[in-house]
């Protein structure tokens, strides 16, 4: 009979991860593809939810695995069949594939073809406890991938801690992408938490021709490290006026984009404030719901801000194993602690004091 550790949350009890071992009769019964866990990140979504509980589940969805086991036909993202012992990321949630934002229908296909607005998604990490799949976290020994879940194929010569960084990488790619920088941007990232420093690269990559990074009092180390993943600057919100700062680095002008990744309403307002005339933000980073920012209707008309929102990286897992696989930057620095399944609270709480703790994830081998 198989069995699985697996970390659960229960809204119960908060602030607090039960292991708990399951015993059914096998993995998959649905026909689900099963996947042995290697590695999987620990995301601020996950620590939102630790602090801020509902219902049960099984967390964990930035996963690294190796196929098990796979029902006949199924298919990795580019359309080959997958095979036991594939080593593979899943994308973390499964869309419907039949909704019009997943078929890309309308007079928007780009927009609409993201199966991030498909009104009918799941969510690894996110379903209940009591709803099939059982094993639908990457905190677990093994994870059941309901039809329809996307996977990505990974080099086994990849380095397991630039793999497991797949799909937060994806989230900053798909908003690097959406500020549709150039070479005649100047581009300021707020936030040097882990999607902020991936965003970072994206800019780099997606040809930003300046790139600053913002943070705060207590994230030298974490600005430190956006330079050598391709800022060009930095600077620290907390110490002096931000706007005169940006100036002083840009040669007297604002930016030209600005993308929001500190899950802050306060972010959220600066990358408005740090922008020019004719400029775009793009916030990535979502508050709590019943949250609110200060922002004036009519200075957006007047300074004509174009605001974009986006969530998730669907579209831009491909890209982003390209640039993983290149070497050219040193992203395995940003996983910095590494904790075994019967440590996942302390990893939780590690992140949360931040520190040098910039990206844990859960091992389990």
């Amino acid at each position: 009979m198989p069995i699985s550790r697996g970390a659960v949350l229960d809204a119960a009890h908060p602030r607090h991860i039960d292991l708990r071992t399951f015993d059914p009769e096998r993995f998959g019964p649905d026909g689900e593809v099963v996947l042995r866990t290697l590695l999987c990140g620990v995301c601020g979504s996950d620590l939102h939810r630790f602090n801020n509980p509902s219902g049960v589940f099984l967390l964990g969805h930035e996963i690294l695995g190796v196929v098990e086991q796979n029902p006949e036909g199924w298919l990795d993202a580019t359309g080959r069949v997958l095979e036991p012992g594939d080593l593979v990321v899943p994308e973390t949630r499964i869309p419907c594939h039949r909704c019009e934002y997943c078929r890309g229908v309308g007079s928007r296909p780009e927009k609409l073809l993201d199966y991030s607005h498909c009104p009918h998604q799941v969510g690894l990490g996110g379903i209940p406890i009591d709803q099939a799949p059982l094993l639908s976290g990457g905190w677990s020994d093994y994870v059941e991938l309901p039809h329809g879940a996307i996977l990505h194929r990974i080099d086994p010569a990849m380095n397991p801690n630039l793999a497991v960084l797949l799909e937060p990488f994806s989230i900053g790619m798909k908003a690097a992408w959406l500020a549709a920088p150039n070479l005649d941007d100047t581009v300021v990232v707020l936030g040097p938490g882990p999607i902020g420093l991936l965003t970072v690269v994206s800019a780099r990559e997606r040809g930003a021709g300046k790139i600053i990074l913002a943070g705060a009092r207590g994230d030298e180390e974490r600005l430190a490290l956006g330079l050598e993943l391709g800022a060009d600057a930095t600077i620290d919100v907390t110490d002096g006026d931000p706007l005169e700062a940006v100036k002083r680095l840009n040669g007297g002008k604002l930016a030209t984009r600005t993308i929001d990744t500190t899950g802050n309403v306060r972010g959220f307002e600066l990358a408005i404030a740090l922008l020019r005339r004719g400029g775009v933000m793009v916030t990535v980073g979502g508050s709590d719901l019943d949250k609110t920012a200060n922002v004036s209707p009519s200075d957006l008309v007047m300074r004509q801000i174009d605001i974009r929102a986006s969530q998730l990286g669907a579209n831009h897992y491909e890209g982003c194993l390209q640039v993983l696989a290149s070497g050219r930057w040193p992203l395995e620095k940003l996983v910095t602690h590494h904790f075994p399944l019967d440590q996942v609270e302390e990893a939780l709480l590690t992140f949360e004091r931040r520190g040098p703790c910039i990206k844990p994830v859960i091992t389990f081998e």
